[in-house]
Parts: C-alpha cells; structure tokens; sequence
C-alpha cells in the first residue's frame, strides 16, 4: 500500500458573491486495494468531512454576522473570509508511514491557531497516533 498526500481541495462559502469562509484540504490517500487502503482512506476522508462542516456550520455563520455587523462603508471591498487548512506531510518510517497533520485557522494573514498531529500508518492499515517525547523532570536537590 502507497500512501501520498492527494491533490489539494478548496471550498468557498459565500453568499451573494461574498466569500466569508473557505477550507483547503490536503490529505493522504492510500493507493491499493484491500481492506488497509479502504481503512486509511476511510479515516483521511471523514477527517476532511469533519473539516468542511466546520467551515459550513461554525466559521461561515460567525463570518457572516461580523460582516453584517460592520458599519465601514468599503465593508465589501476590504472583507476578507476566514481560511481553515488541513494539510498533511507523508514520510516512510521503515515498513510504516509516518504522517504529519497540521489544522491551521488563518483570517487576514494571521494565524489564529495552528494544531498539529503525528500518526503513524502500520501496512496492515493500522492508524496509531505518535505521542510527542516527553521530557525528563530535573531530580529535586534536597
């Protein structure tokens, strides 16, 4: 099974021609047949379901209203819409695949939150997420 990060998908939600939220995805797919590609691919295309109903449900509505809300004349010309991306970075870890997923909010040019997540791919189609190293605690002196 061949895992690479598909092609890039965007979607605008607008309303009257007013672009208030859109949502790039940027997720691995799973090249093969079998029960492990349909599993990964599975996984990787709920994520970016979850992802496009947060745009639709919770980003365009609050966008929506604060356009509406602003009393600026030039609201129109100066709006700009709020940018949710899920991407991923795909590496080969031996027999596994390591993939690195970052959920990042953007709204004009500024990052309003980044998260970024590590799992790790098994060829049996396993999705096991990496814990991030831990750090030793200095021994008290006492």
């Amino acid at each position: 099974m061949e895992i690479k990060v598909g092609a890039r998908r965007t979607e605008v939600f607008r309303e009257e021609g007013i672009p208030h939220a859109e949502v790039v995805l940027s997720l691995p797919v799973a090249k093969g047949e079998g029960a492990a590609a349909a599993a990964v691919n599975s996984f990787y295309g709920r994520l970016g379901e979850g992802a496009m109903e947060i745009g639709r449900v919770l980003l365009f509505p609050r966008a929506k209203a604060r356009y509406e809300a602003s009393g600026d004349p030039r609201r129109r010309f100066t709006h700009r819409p709020y940018r949710l991306e899920l991407t991923a970075v795909c590496a080969r870890q031996g027999e596994a695949t390591e993939v690195r997923r970052t959920a990042t909010l953007f709204h004009r040019a500024r990052r309003l939150y980044t998260e970024t997540v590590t799992e790790r791919i098994t060829p049996e189609g396993w999705i096991l997420p990496q814990k991030p190293p831990q750090r030793k605690k200095a021994a008290k002196k006492g």
